[in-house]
């Protein structure tokens, strides 16, 4: 993941059903980086905003 002043790489690992769409697959990666973006103390602390753009997701058919 990039973000405006620095690269970070995240590890996601989920459990989930077979048959998902590859929509709630990745809606479930980016949820789970995100909860790991959130606990970084930066973001934690309410020093810095976390946002996700739109455009970051894929789109739902």
């Amino acid at each position: 993941m990039t973000l405006a002043d620095r690269v970070v790489t995240l590890f996601c690992s989920l459990e989930l059903p077979e048959g998902i769409s590859a929509i709630a697959r990745a809606q479930a990666f980016v949820g789970d980086a995100m909860r790991q973006l959130r606990r970084m103390p930066e973001f934690r602390s309410g020093k810095q905003q976390l946002s996700l753009d739109d455009q970051a997701l894929p789109a739902v058919a």
